[in-house]
């Protein structure tokens, strides 16, 4: 064989090696969603961006019909747990591929069905675009629509998670600390369920609105842009957990520029002052975004340690 020849196979196996460690390099099916709001979305008291949304290099930005993406674990005899999955992307765009479609397949393989959420966006513009508490309301709806349908799709109601990524870990653990069991007079059966999970995954989550190292700029994509500042108090969950909160497993990198590892810290102290199971990992290198840690370094070793915490917590077996 020419040296030629070996090179084009070793390349060849690279690719395909790559294609399969990386499953963020396949693109999510954008017809496999549902909306969450089939009646119709609630205004919020946000202005509206024009229903223009935009898929591109496996990001989504102008995001005003929140859905659904299902991937359920299929001929499976016992009922399942489920996770809700939040792509971050800052408010402004939403990671589907990496920190949405291939977490749904990491979470398939160890036997957790998995919903992603693609909730509503801000913009640029911070006089458009859809602030909290839309983003929040739709992570309600989203697991109350997951718990009601439990039996569709062979869920464990008992087994819900969510898992969030950067701002979506900010969406995550604003769920986590703001959940309510339900409007049990709602004519609307969906709206009768819970909204709390059952445990939680953050990833390099925002945690909070109040430190100091929050940029103006994200704050307005957060709140609008003439916000109470009530609201910065309101939204920095670490304020809020309370003896209800649900377990948590928290990772970030040491050397994250984007959210600074204390976001997980005080969160992970807030936890534990309330007797609540938490495991926090702070690895060394890593920076932001990593997502299933695909790219090498340290940061990869952090789903397999997340399986041995959710066999810990029986959510898995």
């Amino acid at each position: 064989m020419t040296i030629k020849n070996k090179t084009l196979k070793l390349l060849l196996l690279l690719f395909v090696l790559v294609s399969i460690e990386n499953p963020s390099l396949k693109a999510i099916d954008m017809n496999n969603q549902f909306a969450i709001y089939p009646a119709g979305v609630p205004n919020d008291n946000n202005k509206n961006i024009p229903d223009t949304e935009v898929y591109q290099d496996n990001r989504i930005w102008k995001v005003t019909i929140p859905t659904l993406f299902p991937y359920p674990i299929k001929d499976q005899n016992t009922p399942a747990p489920a996770v809700l999955i939040c792509p971050g992307g800052g408010y402004a765009r939403l990671a589907i591929d990496k920190e949405g479609l291939a977490v749904a397949e990491w979470l398939n393989s160890i036997g957790i069905s998995a919903f992603i959420l693609k909730y509503r966006l801000a913009t640029d513009d911070p006089n458009q675009g859809f602030h909290f508490p839309a983003q929040l309301n739709d992570a309600k709806r989203a697991m109350r629509t997951i718990r009601a349908n439990a039996g569709e799709y062979n869920i464990d109601p008992n087994r819900i998670g969510i898992l969030g990524f950067s701002a979506g870990g900010h969406l995550a653990s604003t769920l986590c600390t703001h959940f309510d069991d339900g409007d049990k007079t709602a004519t609307d059966p969906i709206e009768t369920a819970s909204c709390k999970p059952d445990f939680a995954m953050l990833i390099y989550a925002h945690i909070s609105i109040a430190t100091p190292d929050n940029r103006p700029s994200y704050i307005q994509k957060v709140l609008g842009e003439n916000y109470d500042p009530d609201l910065i108090d309101d939204f920095s969950n670490e304020k809020h957990v309370t003896k209800d909160t649900p377990p948590t497993f928290l990772v970030h990198a040491d050397d994250d520029k984007t959210v600074n590892p204390s976001h997980s810290i005080i969160y992970y102290q807030a936890l534990k002052e309330q007797n609540i199971p938490a495991e926090l990992h702070i690895f060394k290198n890593g920076g932001h975004g990593f997502g299933l840690g695909v790219n090498g370094g340290p940061v990869t070793q952090w789903p397999k340690l997340a399986q041995l915490w959710l066999l810990q917590q029986n959510i898995i077996e």
